[in-house]
């Protein structure tokens, strides 16, 4: 074990803690609880890191050191064997470290400033500084994405439920091929010709199904962006009547019957229990409390919403209404540190008491216990709290702005009111 003289890790990631202990005499509020664990990290050279924090006074977060050590194989191997006995980590976890442990160390491609992914007569894929590019014909077209879908942006025009544009380069930087959602390979032939399409066809704000299904397996009905049958009056406006046969069930009624029918039809039942152990581990590394009201909601709808593919009645509304859960296996958005944002001031030490503003607000407002559970909307988007009384708390990170909803029907009968549902595709 080697002692590094450096202040903080370049290019972290963090696998697991082990042998914490807590200071004596017990935790009350106010108090820092851990004086000192151990955390397993690797950095952007694929060294594996031990961190050691330890602190010094339980009245003061700020009295602590950090210390780093580069491991060998068999210490690295002790941390994870140490880990699993103190049941900071599943079995899974750890055969899943192990198996992350004995494959070839892959540089992340955001250390990378210039590097050609793919070239060949017609396409190039180039990432320059922290920039990702699709270059043809002398003219570039820079690829930049919202990761929460996540969606594929090409100079603005947005492919939804598409690709991480850093997975995608990473993939093809060690000769991968990546898969849609729809289940479709593809290489870097064939993700060039998904992003030029874009712009060849002038298409914008468009699932990835619909170029899929209508670019590439039928050309010839492509005309505009429209689905084929469809006409389009002078107000973009879809034609009800048409959304039968295109788009699978057609919704009616009002918006509050219309989203009880698509939850529905997306499997809502109150008897839902999503497994959610990679949810709950991103509890437990962020150090919040999930409060049992929250994890009955997060059992029940937790993967609901992205099973909703809701057509609108006008075109530029057509884009998935989402909602993330803190889900640690997605970690392209590190979604531990989305919840630990949520609930603590990130510019203080994570002891789990230095609460956000905006957590205390919603706190204060609820009258009881309350737990992050995801992100939710249309962009940008709000950050959405359970509270133990069963009423949900939403914001947009704004402490003047706090909605209280009793349900999830009410929650999304007002988040929709200006993009009515018109059906639902299969």
């Amino acid at each position: 074990m080697k002692e590094l003289n450096i202040k903080h890790l370049e290019g972290e990631k963090f696998y697991f803690r082990f042998d914490i202990e807590d200071f004596e005499g017990g935790w009350k509020p106010g108090q820092v609880k851990e004086r000192t664990h151990k955390s397993l990290n690797r950095d952007a050279n694929g060294r594996f890191i031990l961190e050691i924090w330890e602190h010094h006074n339980k009245f003061d977060a700020w009295a602590f050191t950090s210390k780093y050590y580069e491991l060998d194989n068999s210490e690295v191997l002790d941390c994870v064997n140490k880990a699993f006995e103190q049941k900071q980590i599943s079995e899974k976890q750890k055969n899943d470290f192990l198996a992350e442990f004995n494959a070839p160390f892959r540089k992340p491609i955001k250390y990378f400033d210039n590097v050609t992914v793919f070239h060949d007569d017609t396409y190039k894929l180039l990432k320059s500084g922290t920039n990702y590019y699709l270059c043809k014909e002398n003219e570039s077209y820079k690829l930049t994405c919202h990761p929460y879908e996540p969606c594929t942006i090409i100079e603005g025009r947005c492919i939804h439920n598409a690709f991480e544009i850093t997975d995608v380069f990473e993939s093809f930087l060690y000769k991968e091929k990546i898969t849609s959602i729809t289940g479709r390979e593809y290489g870097p032939k064939e993700f060039c010709d998904l992003v030029y399409a874009m712009i060849e066809n002038n298409l914008d704000d468009v699932n990835i199904d619909y170029v899929e299904k209508k670019l590439w397996d039928n050309k010839k009905n492509i005309e505009n962006n429209k689905p084929e049958n469809i006409e389009e009056d002078d107000d973009d406006e879809i034609d009800e009547e048409a959304l039968e046969t295109d788009f699978g069930y057609k919704l009616d009624g009002s918006l509050r019957e219309r989203i009880i029918k698509m939850m529905e039809i997306a499997g809502d039942d109150e008897n839902n229990k999503w497994k959610i152990s990679t949810i709950k581990e991103s509890y437990k590394r962020a150090k919040v409390n999930l409060y049992p009201a929250a994890e009955k909601f997060i059992s029940r709808y937790a993967y609901l919403f992205s099973a909703m593919f809701p057509t609108f009645k006008y075109e530029m509304d057509c884009t998935k209404f989402f909602f993330d859960c803190y889900d640690s296996i997605d970690e392209d958005t590190d979604q531990v540190e989305l919840l630990r944002k949520a609930t603590f001031d990130t510019t203080l030490p994570n002891t789990g008491y230095n609460f956000s503003k905006i957590y205390l607000k919603v706190k204060e407002k609820a009258l009881c216990n309350i737990t992050a559970v995801g992100r939710f909307g249309y962009f940008p988007a709000s950050t959405l709290y359970v509270g133990e009384n069963g009423k949900l708390y939403a914001t947009k990170d704004n402490i003047n702005d706090i909605r209280v909803y009793d349900n999830v029907v009410d929650l999304l009968e007002y988040e929709l009111r200006d993009h009515i549902p018109m059906g639902i595709t299969d």
